[in-house]
């Protein structure tokens, strides 16, 4: 049994070694946007004149600013979340609004009203804050989850709430595309530091839910401060410690309900014996299910210093015959708050240990391999504002993902090497699936801010940001079916570098974000001088310069209806696997066929965005959304098929392309603190002449016609519905065991992905010229709040996913459009080897649990 805490060593000592690092490299240094702003005016109620010199503050906090002539004020370098802000001048009576929501890189408007006080009587007066269902400030499409509306959702990772999002779908593999991009275009960033994997492009880090403080996807446009993205950026800000010692812990428990996967003669009768596999067989894990918690409070003996720590670890089965999931992960985040001078120091770690389902090895996964994970991430930060005008924030951080897949801790050499006895599935005599990878990337980033408010209509905001990765990657593989063994090892050295300039314009009439971006990457290594000829010799690299202007305009036609455009060149750079994999074959002697070789000299990725957008308020509780946004995108990464010398191998390239347009439409609406409903529908078509880089290798090894127009990619989804209501019944309900409880509903329909018939041999149809079926989920969570004792309460919820147990296609056979029937009998073609469970989504699951809070 492999012992899973066998990584908590190397955590720590990787921990102590990268803040002693950090701390002597600090000073020097100069994020992207992790704070907010607040700005209004405040007048006499009874006059509606301007007040000068009127003190507006954050309770709580140091954070404030003073009223001009004219009656403005504006706070800066506002940390995300609720907060109580107060105005008072003497002669008047003060007002608080309460649970007021600053997100970042935004303006929060808020005004206030004073009244005159008379004969020195009358108490402050409370406003209740809401959430504004319009944004005046708005110049493109945003999504905003702040920790409330995470904490209600019947979904458990940061894919899941992204993909419920309006512009986001999903493809056959459950990644992401947003917009009709492909994967891999997000870019992710934790408290403004990047986490996304630079060898493969991944989201590369383990984050508890309960630690987030808010998460912002920016679609399809976004500023200058972002970049290395061609469909989106994900913007998580973790939370911060609290002065007062709070917390909780809570427990889920695993699918409560039986996979119809799980078991003998599931689908179809079983061509061999079928053993069901558990994680426990393999780790030492004490219980199936996931636990999480946080505890926040003030340091001992350290003053204005708070700690955050927050942490999870969950066990599962997979749902499919054979698979699990196990991880465990926790941050903890150190605050020292001054007047106008914080430090920030976080701490993140987890180790991961997973097994994916393939159906030919349903009867072998012992031969198929396991995934082990470790990460983390140490960042130190500080923001300070010399004064109200002014703030800069300077950050430097250490990212490390090591990743290793293996068959059953087997070395390369180890690897048993057989012909399959079965057509179907790999059975005695299979040999081991033909993969080994060792990768390790290990990335130190700097970045800086400075924020100027120039007057009450004039912000400049400036940065860079600098990176150093080390990639490694020991790799065997075997691409094709009695193909040779490819063996790689290699280790190199990248930069990257950007620096940017936005500038954001507030009018009573127009807001206006205009920015231009500088990036810059040098790969660090020899690439053919022309890649068509293995013959013509080594040069260095070409390093990668770009130019990325951004525009957006905000016109606030009345104080119900708000039009926006935007508009926007962005660049991301390949992966770096796709630079420098297999680079030995660059010797012309060793050149063999069907190898693919990376290219350093690649050219960046770009897009060009463009999206209009209207944002209409049609009652106090109600607001209607649209946008339309076309993409262009070009230089797209394949790999490209070149002969040479009775050779044929493969190389990366720039040669695909595609755009996508489409709609978002949105509804928005509440009911005072009880009810909030919101619908979202997504038309869009995404084309272009592939739909991923490796498409352009296996239609060539098939000897399949190059496609010479765009077509439907194939993970395009014209249509994406998402529903989602919650209803939240306060202490005083009448019907006592409803009190303190809350409903959340979210439904989501997309149209299927496109496939190609079968109309017959010889036969020339369109490329993805049929749909899948619809795909379905109703999703729901229940939960009730139950006192305990002085300030501890308990929290018991269940929840389910796909209610209605809905088949939901991922992939289907060509002849028939069935995800179970292949349409046609032969070899290879046993009904438990057709029916492959992985071809359809995940089926019904419910979950329950309990939460302690204090």
């Amino acid at each position: 049994m492999k012992r899973f805490n066998k990584s908590i060593i190397l955590l720590y000592t990787f921990f102590m070694k990268r803040i002693i690092y950090l701390l002597l490299l600090l000073p020097t240094l100069l994020l992207a946007g992790i704070t907010g702003k607040i700005a209004g005016r405040v007048v006499n109620a009874e006059t509606g004149e301007s007040l000068p010199y009127v003190n507006v503050y954050i309770l709580g906090t140091n954070l404030g600013g003073v009223t001009d002539n004219e009656g403005y004020y504006f706070i800066l370098n506002i940390p995300p979340g609720y907060y109580n802000i107060k105005a008072e001048m003497i002669g008047f009576q003060s007002v608080i609004h309460e649970g007021v929501l600053v997100v970042s890189d935004r303006t929060t408007p808020l005004n206030f009203s004073l009244n005159p006080i008379i004969l020195d009587i009358g108490k402050e007066v409370i406003v209740v804050g809401e959430r504004p269902l319009i944004e005046i400030d708005r110049t493109s499409k945003i999504s905003i989850v702040t920790d409330r509306e995470i904490e209600k959702m019947p979904l458990h990772t940061v894919s899941d709430i992204l993909a419920s999002q309006a512009g986001v779908t999903t493809g056959a593999g459950q990644e992401l595309h947003v917009r009709g991009g492909r994967s891999g275009e997000l870019t992710y960033m934790i408290d403004g530091m990047s986490v996304r994997d630079p060898l493969f492009g991944n989201f590369a880090c383990f984050l508890p839910s309960s630690s987030i403080s808010e998460m912002v996807l920016l679609s399809g446009t976004f500023n200058a401060e972002y970049g290395d993205a061609m469909s989106g950026v994900v913007n998580i800000v973790t939370k911060s410690g609290e002065i007062d010692f709070r917390g909780d812990v809570g427990y889920s428990s695993v699918n409560i309900v039986d996979s119809p996967y799980r078991k003998k003669n599931a689908l179809a009768e079983d061509k061999y014996e079928y053993i069901p596999q558990d994680v426990r067989d393999y780790y030492d894990v004490l219980s199936l299910g996931s636990f999480e918690g946080y505890l926040t409070g003030s340091i001992p003996g350290l003053r204005n210093t708070t700690l955050f720590v927050g942490g999870k670890h969950i066990a599962e089965n997979s749902y499919l015959p054979f698979g699990y999931t196990l991880e465990r992960n926790i941050l903890t985040k150190i605050t020292t708050r001054l007047r106008n001078f914080n430090v920030f120091l976080s701490l993140q770690g987890g180790d991961g240990y997973y097994q994916n389902y393939s159906h030919s090895w349903k009867y072998r996964y012992d031969h198929y391999p396991q995934e082990e994970k470790l990460i983390h991430r140490e960042a130190i930060s500080i923001r300070h504002a010399p004064n109200e005008r002014l703030f800069y924030s300077m950050s430097l951080s250490s990212f490390v993902n090591n990743n290793l897949l293996q068959v059953d801790d087997k070395l390369p050499e180890e690897y048993e090497s057989g012909i399959a006895t079965d057509l179907e599935f790999y059975t005695e005599g299979g040999g081991d699936y033909s993969l080994y990878r060792d990768s390790k990337t290990g990335t130190v980033s700097s970045n800086g801010n400075l924020t100027l408010q120039l007057n009450n209509r004039h912000q400049l905001k400036t940065g860079f940001e600098a990176k150093r990765h080390n990639l490694y990657l020991c790799q065997m593989s075997r691409l094709v079916v009695g193909g040779p063994y490819q063996y790689q090892e290699f280790q190199h050295y990248p930069i990257e570098a950007a620096i940017y300039l936005q500038d954001k314009m507030e009018y009573d009439y127009m807001v206006l974000n205009a920015g231009v971006r500088f990036d810059y990457a040098d790969p660090r290594a020899n690439m053919w001088k022309d890649i068509t000829d293995p013959s013509s010799g080594l040069v260095q690299a070409d390093k990668k310069i770009q130019l990325s202007p951004r525009i957006g305009l905000a016109h606030p036609v009345t104080d119900r209806t708000v039009l926006h455009f935007a508009y926007g060149h962005f660049f991301q750079n390949p992966s770096y696997y796709c630079q420098y994999t297999n680079l030995d074959y660059l010797d012309p002697e060793l050149l063999v066929n069907n190898v693919i070789i990376g290219n350093p000299s690649i050219k960046a990725q770009k897009t060009v965005a463009y999206e209009v957008g209207l944002q209409q308020k049609l009652t106090d509780a109600l607001a209607f959304y649209i946008t339309a946004f076309y993409r262009d995108m070009t230089n797209m990464v394949t790999t490209r098929r070149v002969r040479w010398a009775g050779v044929d191998y493969f190389v990366y390239d720039n040669a695909d392309y595609g755009n996508s347009k489409g709609v978002d439409l949105s509804l928005k609406g509440r009911l005072g603190n009880i009810l909030f409903a919101s619908f979202n529908y997504t038309f869009s078509v995404a084309r272009g002449n592939r739909s991923s880089p490796m498409e352009g290798f296996w239609s060539a090894y098939y000897a399949m016609p190059e496609v010479m127009t765009e077509y439907y990619l194939s993970f395009d989804r014209t249509h994406d519905i998402a529903f989602s209501s919650s209803i939240e019944l306060p202490e005083s309900f009448y019907t006592r065991w409803l009190a303190n409880a809350s409903l959340t509903l979210l439904i989501e329909a997309s149209s299927g992905l496109p496939y190609t018939p079968y109309v017959g041999p010889g036969l020339y149809i369109e490329e993805n010229s049929a749909r899948m079926p619809w795909t379905t989920e109703i999703n729901l969570r229940f939960e009730k709040n139950i006192p305990l004792f002085r300030k501890m309460s308990s929290r018991l919820f269940v929840e389910g996913n796909n209610l209605l147990d809905h088949i939901n296609p991922l992939y289907v056979y060509s002849r028939t459009g069935d995800p179970w029937d292949a349409g046609w009998r032969g070899l290879g073609t046993s009904p438990d080897a057709v029916k492959n469970p992985s071809h359809v989504g995940k089926r019904r699951e419910i979950r329950c649990g309990v939460k302690i809070f204090w």
